[in-house]
């Protein structure tokens, strides 16, 4: 009847890399949640930033901010939002195709700051400079189970590395 999403419980990183593995089986989508929020009274519902594993072409990896703006960047876009949250797209890094959600794919998400990128391999597939002045900086991480049509998916091979800040000065 709604999404739902296995938590992770090991903290609220902010600057990081994760890679995974990912397979759907069925008509359906899913994705993983990261710098995002527990929604309260709700069961397992979260809210914010999205790596979306979904089968149409433009929508493949692109950033979905779930109970937010909705869809933030495409496949193949590189996006700016500024401080009131309108956002732009200021470049283009490809193009989506269909593909078939029922085999595995690698995906990573880098996060540093202000700078988000999804990558399918090594291949950068969506970029976003999120400036708004909201925007979380940091949160939880939490696979989805897409409400809707019956869905199989898998996640393996899960990988966090938090950046440490080495340096931090102002000027």
């Amino acid at each position: 009847a709604s999404n739902t999403f296995l938590i992770w419980e090991g903290g609220e990183p902010a600057d990081f890399e994760l890679s995974y593995d990912v397979l759907l089986e069925g008509k359906n989508n899913s994705g993983v949640q990261y710098r995002s929020r527990e929604l309260p009274n709700s069961n397992f519902g979260v809210g914010g930033y999205q790596c979306d594993l979904h089968p149409a072409a433009d929508y493949f990896g692109m950033l979905y901010e779930e109970r937010g703006a909705g869809v933030v960047c495409k496949h193949g876009e590189f996006v700016a939002r500024n401080a009131e949250g309108k956002k732009r797209v200021v470049g283009r890094i490809g193009k989506g195709k269909v593909r078939d959600l029922a085999q595995w794919y690698s995906f990573r998400v880098v996060c540093r700051g202000n700078l988000l990128q999804h990558f399918v391999g090594d291949v950068p597939i969506a970029i976003i400079m999120d400036d708004k002045r909201n925007a979380p900086r940091k949160g939880i991480i939490a696979l989805q189970v897409h409400a809707g049509p019956a869905m199989t998916v898998r996640f393996k091979n899960l990988k966090l590395t938090r950046f440490e800040v080495l340096l931090d000065v102002e000027f």
